[in-house]
C-alpha cells in the first residue's frame, strides 16, 4: 500500500477512535460569530467581545450566544446590557471588555431597565414574566406574571419618579406600578395588536411610545391615558400611500433635541424632530421597500451622524442621509441592535444573532 495512503488511514482512525470527527468542505453555520461586536472608529472595523469575566486561568465565552437587544445605562457608559434568547441577561461594567451572566434557564430576555437612582435595581421582562433584582443581578424575584399566558416584551422605569413602572405584553396590555413593582394595573389594551417594544422619551417620561409590528408607533404624552398613532402623521406631500409604512424595523430616539427619533420600517427610514407630528424620509441607498432594515442608531451628540444595518451590510452616514457609505460585516449573523458609546461616540456597539 502506498506510504501517503497508509498514513491517511492512519490519521482517520485516529480521530474515531478518540471521538472526532473531520468535515471535509462543509459550510454548515456554527453561530460562533454571534454576540456582541464593538467598532472603535465609527464602524470602519469590528471586533467581537465575547468573553465572560473568570477567575483562574480558564476562559471562557459565549460566541454562539443570539441577541434581543443591547443597552448602555445612560448615567453609567460603562454598563452594557445584553438579552438573549438561550444565555440569561448578560451585563459588561467595563464597556464590552469582559461580561457576566444572570437569569439563566429563565427563558428569553426581552428587556431589561435599571432604576437611575437605586443603580443596582434592575426589572427584567422574560417570557411572560417581569423579574426585580436590588443587588445587581445577582439574585431575583418574580413580580409579575401575565395570566393571559402572553410574553412581555418590554419594562420600562420612570427615570424621574422611579416608583412607576410600566410592562406591555406582546398582544398589546399595557400595565403599570406605582410602588416598584409590588402592585399592577392594566390601564391599556391595544386589541391584540402585536407589539415589539415600549420606549420612555429620554427627558419628559410622561411622553411613552409603543411600537406596533404591522400597526405602526402609538403615543402617549399622559403617562398612557390617551395614544395617538403617530405614523399616520408620515406624508411625503404626493398624496401617495407609502406601503410598509407601518411594518415596524426599528425606533430610536435622537437624544441631541427633547423628542426627536427615527423610525425604521419597511418603507424606509423616516425621522421626526417634532414629537412624530413632522416627518422626513431619508434616502437611501437602495430602493423604497427592498430592504429589511434591521437595526438604527446616531451619535448622541450629532444627528447628523446616522448608522443602520441590514443583513450583512453596515451604512454610515456624517450627512444627515444625504449620502451613505457602506461596510460588509465580518459576522454572518443578524445584526438586530445597535447603540453609540454615550461616553466615546467613536465607539459603537452592535448585537447579533443567528441568521434563520
Amino acid at each position: 500500500m502506498n506510504t501517503k495512503i497508509k498514513i491517511f488511514l492512519i490519521i482517520v482512525l485516529s480521530f474515531v477512535l478518540t471521538g472526532c470527527s473531520i468535515q471535509l468542505g462543509s459550510n454548515k453555520k456554527t453561530g460562533d460569530d454571534s454576540g456582541v461586536y464593538i467598532s472603535y472608529d465609527k464602524g470602519e472595523t469590528w471586533t467581537q467581545k465575547v468573553e465572560f469575566l473568570n477567575v483562574g486561568p480558564n476562559r471562557s465565552f459565549f460566541k454562539s450566544g443570539q441577541s434581543t437587544f443591547i443597552k448602555q445605562d445612560l448615567n453609567d457608559p460603562k454598563a452594557i446590557y445584553v438579552g438573549t434568547l438561550q444565555d440569561g441577561l448578560l451585563y459588561s461594567f467595563d464597556g464590552g471588555l469582559g461580561w457576566q451572566k444572570t437569569l439563566s434557564n429563565k427563558g428569553v430576555v426581552y428587556d431589561v431597565s435599571i432604576d437611575s437612582k437605586y443603580r443596582c435595581t434592575w426589572y427584567s421582562a422574560v417570557n411572560r414574566r417581569i423579574y426585580k433584582s436590588e443587588d445587581c443581578g445577582r439574585n431575583w424575584r418574580e413580580i409579575h406574571v401575565d395570566s393571559n399566558n402572553q410574553n412581555f416584551r418590554s419594562v420600562v422605569v420612570d427615570h424621574i419618579n422611579t416608583n412607576k413602572v410600566y410592562a406591555i405584553t406582546g398582544d398589546g396590555r399595557l400595565y403599570k406600578s406605582e410602588d416598584f413593582g409590588g402592585r399592577w394595573s392594566m390601564i391599556k389594551s391595544f386589541d391584540n395588536i402585536a407589539v415589539s417594544k415600549l420606549v420612555m422619551n429620554h427627558k419628559n417620561p410622561g411622553i411613552l411610545y409603543v411600537c406596533t409590528f404591522w400597526s405602526g408607533i402609538f403615543k402617549s404624552e399622559n403617562e398612557g391615558v390617551d395614544w395617538i398613532n403617530i405614523a399616520d402623521n408620515i406624508n411625503l406631500g404626493d398624496g401617495k400611500q407609502l406601503a410598509g409604512i407601518k411594518e415596524y424595523k426599528d425606533f430610536e430616539f435622537d437624544l441631541s433635541k427633547d423628542d426627536a427619533f427615527f423610525y425604521a420600517n419597511k418603507y424606509g427610514i423616516f425621522y421626526s424632530q417634532d414629537g412624530g407630528n413632522t416627518w422626513n424620509v431619508l434616502n437611501l441607498l437602495s430602493k423604497p421597500g427592498s430592504v429589511d432594515i434591521y437595526s438604527i442608531t446616531s451619535n448622541p451628540n450629532n444627528p447628523k451622524e446616522i448608522y443602520y444595518t441590514i443583513y450583512k451590510k453596515f451604512y454610515k452616514s456624517l450627512d444627515g442621509g444625504n449620502t451613505w457609505t457602506a461596510k460588509t460585516l465580518t459576522t454572518n449573523q443578524i445584526p438586530i441592535d445597535m447603540i453609540v458609546d454615550h461616553a466615546n461616540v467613536n465607539s459603537i456597539f452592535m448585537a447579533v444573532k443567528l441568521a434563520n
